[in-house]
């Protein structure tokens, strides 16, 4: 169990104990009024926290960085929407306590953790994802079975085809920088042919777009030089 303050919210920490490195990045949550009031104590801060080898190297660490950011954005985004996250504090704290009076009265051991994943889709949820990762390296989920995450450790999946092929994250990263911008704009004739052929009530916009036009920007990168909305370059796409 690991609380931090409020100053550690959207940073990605790690806090090494003996040989285990623990890894998150917690979120600040909003709690959901739409439905009633808000709870009494409702959860404020959400950590998803990753207990590694504490000789992981650095890329590996970086990649669980990414999966608790997005974990928590997507269940901080569920409990904005319907209070789902302290819905399900409260359904696997009360089959806890439920364990515990069952043990007290007739003796009989009941597994907390299992009466939790029997009840708690969200407990569900995060043993799924820790199943994925141990076995493929792939996680497809929906979270609250309506939003949807993916998320894959590239040293994994490498080892799906080959079990003695290792492959580093940063070494993936550097080649995809390589191929990079994946979605940009590639012109069929010179832009100045293209400008010359335009007609006299053209937007301003393409004529802008036209005239910075490379190949190598990516459509975010041309909207930012042209200073024109995102939407408006991908809107002069031809699919």
């Amino acid at each position: 169990y690991l609380r931090l303050n409020q100053n550690f919210v959207k940073v990605s920490y790690e806090l090494k104990v003996n040989n285990v490195r623990f890894v998150g990045h917690p979120s600040q949550v909003q709690p959901c009024v739409k439905r009633g009031k808000s709870p009494n104590k409702p959860i404020i801060l959400l950590n998803i926290v990753f207990a590694l080898q504490a000789s992981a190297s650095h890329s590996i660490v970086k990649c669980y960085y990414e999966l608790s950011k997005r974990l928590g954005t997507a269940l901080k985004q569920e409990e904005k929407r319907c209070g789902y996250v302290n819905h399900q504090v409260k359904i696997m704290i009360s089959a806890h306590d439920d364990c515990g009076r069952s043990d007290e009265s007739d003796g009989d051991g009941v597994d907390p953790f299992e009466m939790i994943l029997e009840q708690s889709s969200l407990a569900s949820d995060l043993k799924n994802i820790y199943t994925d990762l141990c076995t493929s390296g792939l996680v497809q989920i929906r979270i609250n079975r309506t939003l949807p995450m993916s998320f894959c450790l590239p040293q994994k999946v490498h080892q799906l085809q080959n079990k003695d092929l290792m492959v580093d994250p940063e070494t993936i990263e550097k080649c995809l920088k390589k191929v990079r911008p994946y979605h940009g704009l590639l012109l069929l004739v010179e832009p100045c042919k293209l400008l010359e052929t335009l007609i006299a009530d053209t937007s301003n916009e393409l004529i802008k777009l036209v005239k910075i036009y490379t190949p190598l920007k990516s459509l975010h990168t041309l909207s930012q030089d042209a200073r024109l909305k995102l939407q408006s370059c991908s809107n002069w796409l031809v699919t």
